[in-house]
């Protein structure tokens, strides 16, 4: 028997992927294993290359330990990956071999086994389904098992991109991120089911690379997720939760209800055993469960407490609370097993506040902004004649903005940073101009007044009031000045505004001509009239002192 024959017969009976081939790469053998872990047939196999059936990234470290091991009785070990069949996903299999020495005048043998590694580092999982996208996020191929599991047939799942899967953009976001940085080893993602409902999965992505090192797809498994902390997380905070008089709850890794008090119940008028073991989107309309599931995926992508500093009551009522969502680890404090949420009605204080925002905006600003003392946008206002800021609500909350620094122009940015630190340290208001975005977004040249007030939740805050100057540019004209100055003093010509002034009829032309109207001219006819510099000088406000300002 010769020594191909003998070595192939041991391989044939091997669950580990088996393979014979020349020094110089020829394939004279794979076993069943092989062949059925790639999904292709033997006569496809047998003749090729071996490096033709490896990564082209790879070539080269598989030619260097061939060549290290060459005439030796060293066994050589190397973790290659191989594209199998399901999903067309790529695999990390765990090579060792050596080369077989024959007797003159033949060709030496390489033998090798491969045993395929867990898509997460452990040892390998049958339930583990592949999938195959390109860098844009294009789905090449997946799992037929994957789809099902979600709700949807192969041929929908194809069709769209993985951005449309993901339940929450911040798993598009840190996906992404991710993959940038060359692949993923352990992660866990929400997927979004054809129902609505939320699925999470553990998986692994590896960069599938051309001959010049270029990635062309990401290729990995999913793995159903499980979490066997529920039983932990209800004996641990059950006792917490159902002493609390706010509402609270917990929830596992996987989205489902631990364990809810009274309170929670009765705000979605629900009893605890529609609520227990079930996710948010099984007992809630979509509107109100995708934003809750949302969060949670943040806080556990995040690993940080989360804090929805103001949000209106879950099914609608004229109620508002500041929700807090904390993590809970397990005991390594390594992973995340779940969270503790809790509700806190603050309806009174949101009252006050209101009431003093009002009193803000009667001064005649066009929008208003409440920040925290990390530069976080809570809550909006805007007059009726004026556009939105962008993000802002009809009800004042803020929806695609989240920070001072997705509204200013970078430009601003020092200023306004410099300007929260003195309205936050000497309590007193801060006036400064700068640029915002709206929600139509484009920038407008705006002058911001910030206040200082930390009497309504025990904590500081900012009210920023914004006033539109785009149109008072062309309003602080000087010809546009002269006019009003005309209208104060009831002139009919500038020859009339020149007697009122006690100035030359050439002062008022070299005014005009200079595109400058003397300080002194407005502080007079204000002095004399009764009207507002305000108004003299940019056309806003009231005209008169005496009267009240435009209503907001």
């Amino acid at each position: 028997m010769d020594a191909l024959s003998f070595y192939s017969r041991g391989l044939s009976n091997s669950e580990d992927c088996g393979i014979i081939f020349q020094p110089d790469g020829t394939v004279l053998y794979v076993n069943d294993a092989y062949l059925d872990r790639r999904g292709q047939a033997r006569e496809e196999i047998l003749g090729r290359n071996i490096f033709e059936l490896i990564e082209p990234s790879e070539v080269a470290a598989l030619k260097g330990t061939i060549a290290s091991s060459s005439k030796t009785t060293h066994m050589a070990e190397l973790v290659l990956r191989m594209r199998t069949r399901d999903g067309s996903g790529v695999r990390q299999l765990r090579w060792q071999g050596m080369e077989i020495l024959t007797p003159s005048g033949q060709s030496n043998l390489v033998v090798a086994q491969g045993k395929p590694l867990h898509p997460l580092g452990e040892d390998e999982d049958e339930s583990a389904m592949g999938f195959t996208i390109t860098p844009a996020g294009a789905i090449l191929d997946i799992s037929a098992a994957i789809c099902s599991m979600c709700g949807y047939t192969r041929e929908e799942v194809l069709a769209t991109n993985t951005g449309e899967l993901y339940y929450s953009p911040e798993d598009r976001r840190t996906i992404k991120t991710m993959l940038r940085r060359g692949g993923i080893e352990r992660g866990q993602v929400t997927l979004r089911c054809k129902n609505g409902a939320p699925i999470s999965f553990l998986y692994t992505a590896h960069p599938v690379r051309d001959a010049s090192g270029r990635i062309r797809a990401f290729s990995g498994y999913f793995l159903p997720s499980g979490f066997p902390h529920t039983n932990k997380l209800s004996k641990d905070f059950s006792p917490v939760v159902h002493a609390l008089p706010d509402i609270a709850w917990v929830q596992s890794r996987d989205h489902r209800i631990v364990t809810a008090n009274d309170a929670y119940c009765a705000a979605f008028g629900l009893s605890r055993t529609d609520i227990t073991g079930r996710t948010e989107s099984e007992f809630l309309p979509e509107d109100l469960s995708r934003p809750l599931i949302q969060t949670a995926i943040q806080v556990f992508q995040e690993r940080r407490e989360i804090t929805t500093p103001l949000a209106r009551h879950f099914t609608g009522e004229d109620k508002w609370y500041r929700i807090v969502r904390r993590p809970v680890f397990d005991e390594a404090s390594q992973d995340i097993i779940g969270l503790i949420g809790i509700c806190k009605d603050i309806t009174d204080e949101v009252e006050k506040e209101t009431t003093y925002m009002h009193s803000l905006m009667e001064q005649g600003t066009d929008s208003l902004l409440v920040i925290d003392s990390e530069g976080r946008i809570i809550r909006t206002a805007t007059s009726k004649r004026h556009q939105p800021i962008l993000g802002a609500t009809e009800d004042g909350r803020v929806q695609d903005i989240t920070s001072i620094v997705d509204l200013l122009h970078p430009k601003d940015l020092p200023r306004a940073q410099e300007a929260m630190r003195r309205v936050l340290s000497r309590k007193r208001p801060v006036s400064f101009e700068c640029d915002v975005r709206y929600r139509r977004r484009r920038f407008s040249t705006v002058f911001i007044r910030a206040h200082y007030n930390d009497t309504f939740f025990g904590e500081p805050r900012m009210y920023v009031t914004v006033r539109d100057l785009s149109r008072a540019k062309l309003l602080r004209s000087p010809t546009r000045v002269l006019e009003r100055l005309k209208t104060a003093t009831q002139s009919a010509t500038y020859k009339e505004l020149a007697a009122f002034l006690n100035v030359s009829s050439a002062s008022i032309s070299n005014a005009k001509k200079n595109r400058r109207v003397p300080p002194d001219w407005l502080v007079t006819v204000g002095i004399r009239t009764g009207t507002s510099l305000d108004w003299l000088l940019t056309g806003l406000g009231t005209q008169l002192l005496s009267q009240t300002p435009d209503d907001v």
